[in-house]
């Protein structure tokens, strides 16, 4: 079941945005050509995570609270519900009980020229 209504657009469409962050082969062709030097990585942080739905409490006080807070109940209610499913099949919660959520960052140190 969808969290809002079947007629017309999700009130938090605009919201949604693309990724934030690009490859990192989109700051080497940007930055290149106007540099001396550039390093650049990335990495990426294992969150170990406990409780219940964790990975849906943990997003909770960052990206998500822009959505729960544009949403009326019982919508948001539902969303929250549906997300918390998805979420949960996608990081389901290891043998210890702890789920590993991955948490991407990109690093970029550049010297001018």
């Amino acid at each position: 079941m969808r969290p809002w209504p079947a007629t017309g657009a999700p009130p938090i469409e605009p919201l949604l945005r693309p990724a934030t962050v690009a490859d990192p082969d989109f700051y080497y062709g940007v930055l290149a050509p106007r540099v001396a030097a550039l390093d650049i990585w990335e990495t990426e942080y294992l969150q170990v995570l406990e409780g219940r739905d964790p990975v849906k409490e943990w997003t909770k006080g960052t990206w998500l609270k822009p959505l729960l807070d544009a949403l009326a109940e019982p919508e948001r209610s539902r969303f929250e519900t549906s997300y918390a499913a998805l979420v949960a099949q996608a990081y389901p919660p290891r043998a210890d009980g702890r789920t590993l959520f991955p948490f991407r960052r990109l690093f970029i140190v550049a010297r001018a020229k």
